[in-house]
């Protein structure tokens, strides 16, 4: 950024202050991004334009390229090698902010255009961001309509006796190629 300090009012009209020198721009990232997850989804979006002009970015036109989703031919050809994908969600928003009929088209859509581009149909889901308080009853219900049989949380911790079918805990994959030889 090359504005290194501003005030900033989010989604919810409340101002922040940023200092990226003094903050630390991965830290401040990390907490905005926090933040902006206890936020409504459907006005984060139109709201990061707003974020890039104060703190002096240029908008991206996408994704970083070490960033950028899978394709549907490469998740075929991945598919082709023995391994398996799951739905996701269409657009990666957190199920327990949006309506009912959002949530459900949310998980409905994914299924349908994954079997759609694969052939495939799963019986496990991920939720994304897949903290426990981003979906809830309505979700899991919803996953069992389209037929899935298990969905994992990102809550880190092994399975235990109990716990919901559609709610399983598990290990994210480490952030470097050393840890994750390693694990």
């Amino acid at each position: 950024a090359r504005n290194r300090r501003f005030a900033l009012e989010l989604p919810d009209g409340k101002t922040e202050e940023f200092d990226l020198d003094g903050q630390g721009p991965a830290r401040l990232a990390s907490a905005l991004r926090d933040r902006l997850k206890t936020l409504p989804q459907d006005t984060l979006y139109p709201w990061l334009s707003s974020l890039y002009s104060v703190a002096e970015v240029d908008e991206p036109s996408g994704p970083p390229p070490d960033m950028h989703p899978m394709s549907w031919p490469e998740a075929r050809r991945f598919i082709g090698m023995g391994h398996a994908i799951a739905p996701h969600t269409r657009t990666h928003r957190i199920l327990s902010q949006l309506s009912d009929a959002e949530s459900h088209a949310e998980i409905s859509d994914s299924a349908a255009r994954m079997h759609e581009e694969t052939g495939e149909r799963s019986v496990v889901f991920a939720y994304p961001t897949g903290r426990l308080q981003d979906f809830g009853a309505r979700e899991m219900s919803a996953l069992g309509e389209q037929g899935i049989c298990c969905a994992v949380s990102t809550d880190p911790r092994a399975v235990l006796a109990g716990d919901r079918i559609h709610a399983l805990p598990r290990y994210s994959l480490p952030n470097t190629v050393g840890d994750f030889a390693q694990y």
